[in-house]
């Protein structure tokens, strides 16, 4: 009978490396698996240099759903939550790349959604940190919601691909949305 249950003999060499754990199934049968503390600490900072914060800022607001605090709607956190949040910062909002906020230009023009400005930051030394620049727009007289959405998307994008950065540099684009020009 082959045994699925057996801590093979290979892995003890790792022992010092890690704690061995004894978990009982269902099933009754108390089985041994390895935890290696060091190469778990290294594979988190790994995720955390690779910008996997993003991934679980939504996955978190997937499983957490209302228990998590809605900062614009539902579906607008969602869509911005694949940029990296920035609440450990003081900033309820997501930060986003370039190729994110071009992401999201695209989505928010299917929806509707209008931006009315944006702030940019930087990291450094993983701090985030304000550039003190930005962008704004405001709706004309006379200028539909329809229209103001439009030249708002037009504004941001023009903005972001002629802003001046450093190769090595980390830039976040906050995005600030007027949700009462949502339409529906």
């Amino acid at each position: 009978m082959l045994n699925l249950y057996s801590f093979p003999e290979s892995v003890k060499a790792f022992e010092s490396s890690g704690a061995v754990i004894k978990i009982r199934g269902g099933d009754g049968i108390t089985s041994k698996y390895m935890v290696l503390i060091e190469a778990s600490k290294a594979f988190l900072n790994l995720l955390k240099k690779l910008m996997l914060p993003s991934i679980i800022d939504f996955l978190k607001l997937l499983i957490m759903g209302n228990d998590m605090e809605i900062i614009w709607t539902k579906e607008i956190d969602a869509l911005l939550s694949i940029g990296y949040y920035l609440g450990d910062f003081g900033i309820r909002n997501w930060g986003l790349s370039k190729q994110q906020v071009f992401q999201a230009l695209q989505q928010f023009d299917e929806s509707q959604v209008a931006i009315i400005g944006g702030d940019v930051f930087e990291e450094i030394n993983g701090n985030i940190q304000p550039k003190y620049d930005n962008w704004y727009c405001e709706t004309y007289p006379e200028e539909t919601s329809k229209e103001f959405i439009t030249r708002s998307l037009k504004e941001t994008k023009f903005f972001i691909e002629n802003y001046k950065i450093n190769e090595a540099s980390k830039i976040y684009y906050v995005l600030v949305l007027e949700i009462n020009k949502v339409i529906t």
